[in-house]
This record gives C-alpha cells, sequence and structure tokens, in this order.
C-alpha cells in the first residue's frame, strides 16, 4: 500500500507539473492585446468572408482569419505597412503602424492621419457614417471603419511589425465625432 501512495503522490504531482506547463505555454493572442467589443449584427460587405453570418461572434471570426508569419506580412504589404514600429509605447507604435496603413490606397479614401495625444490616439474617418449616406452605399458604418483598424493592428501584431507593451482598447468609430479612439488600458 505505501509503493500505491508513493506511486499516486508522484503521478499527481507529474499531473500538476504538466498543467503548470501548459498553463505556462499558453500565450495571448493579438485579439487580447488590442481589445474591441463589436457585438453581433449585420456585419456588411466591407468584411464578407471574414465574417459570414451575424450570429458567429467577432472574436470566432478573428480566430478562424487570424494570420500569422508570412500572411500576416502579405496583408501588411498589401495595406502599404513595410517598415515596423520602433517606439516602445503601445500608442505610439500604433500611430506608427497606422500611419503607413492610411496612406495607402486601399485605406486612405477611408481615413486621415491618425492624432496622437496623452490621451488616446485618434484616427479620423473621412466618409460620413449617417444612415443615409450608409443607405446610399457613399457612407460607412462605424463598425465597419472600426473592423479595419483593429484587424490591421491585429496583422501588425502577428507579422511582429507591432509589439504593444501594454493592452490598447479600441473605441468604435463615433458618427458624432467622425473618430476611432484607441486608449491604453
Amino acid at each position: 500500500m505505501k509503493n500505491f501512495d508513493k506511486m499516486f503522490a508522484q503521478a499527481v504531482r507529474l499531473v500538476l507539473e504538466e498543467k503548470g506547463k501548459k498553463e505556462e505555454k499558453k500565450s495571448v493572442s493579438a485579439k487580447d492585446i488590442v481589445v474591441w467589443g463589436p457585438g453581433p449584427g449585420n456585419w456588411g460587405d466591407v468584411i464578407k468572408g471574414i465574417k459570414e453570418d451575424a450570429h458567429t461572434t467577432y472574436d470566432e471570426a478573428i480566430a478562424k482569419t487570424s494570420a500569422t508569419g508570412g500572411k500576416a506580412m502579405s496583408l501588411m504589404g498589401k495595406l502599404g505597412v513595410t517598415k515596423p514600429a520602433k517606439a516602445t509605447d503601445p500608442l505610439e507604435a500604433a500611430n506608427e503602424i497606422l500611419q503607413q496603413a492610411v496612406t495607402n490606397a486601399a485605406m486612405a479614401d477611408m481615413f486621415g492621419q491618425p492624432v496622437l495625444s496623452k490621451t488616446g490616439l485618434t484616427v479620423p474617418v473621412n466618409l460620413p457614417m449617417d444612415p443615409e449616406s450608409i443607405k446610399t452605399k457613399e457612407g460607412v458604418l462605424p463598425r465597419n471603419a472600426t473592423v479595419w483598424i483593429h484587424l490591421t493592428l491585429l496583422g501588425a501584431i502577428n507579422s511582429n511589425m507591432f509589439r504593444p507593451g501594454s493592452k490598447l482598447k479600441i473605441e468604435t468609430a463615433s458618427p458624432k465625432t467622425g473618430e476611432i479612439v484607441i486608449r491604453k488600458i
């Protein structure tokens, strides 16, 4: 019986050590670093293919489509993000990435140049966000505009071009101010 107790104790210790190793290996994903919660709803044509139906959560869509390594580098190339962020402050680094992205033809019509302040990083949305403009396809839903910024930052993290030292939170674009605000958490 003593042998059994000893073997059982060793087995429990090994299981606990293995569990501890698995918890240590658990990595933080890009969406845990750049936080945004858009909620359910109609996603429109802007992100069709990323989110096929409104019942899938945004987190599930990101998990299914998160590009890493070479795929993320390809996305960054298409967005015109060719230089990694050098700043150590996460907002300054995000600014470096977004400054490159919004000058690219894919994003230049929708976004203005980001503005960094002590309180956060503001990205102006150039397209109108009022219901009438959205109906006539001349505007953009606030949530869809925010998706572009969120996915750009996630892609930059996954391609190792952006390494924020702390978490960032994105606020959905405001139709009143016409801006997306990013803050440190």
